[in-house]
């Protein structure tokens, strides 16, 4: 299953939402309601799923951030972490 398939199941699972409902312009905060709370679950999920450490300046919940965005950051620490 590829990365960005793993992510919309965990962005779906936190957020409760229809992963067909998770676009790639999706924004995380407005669109999908992704809270501070929701979003320290998020990754905290992430980190699990893909067994990599993401740093608070890696991703920022404020920034408006797409489903796009996540994935592509997420792909660049697991690149980074390989």
């Amino acid at each position: 299953m590829e990365v960005r398939d793993r992510l919309r199941e965990i962005v779906a699972s936190v957020t409760e939402t229809q992963q067909r409902n998770i676009l790639d312009e999706s924004l995380l905060k407005y669109d999908l309601i992704i809270t501070s709370i929701s979003f320290i679950k998020l990754i905290t999920l992430i980190e699990d799923e893909f067994e990599i450490q993401v740093e608070d300046d890696d991703l920022d919940i404020e920034d408006d951030m797409s489903f796009n965005s996540l994935c592509l950051k997420i792909e660049e620490i697991i690149r980074r972490n390989q």
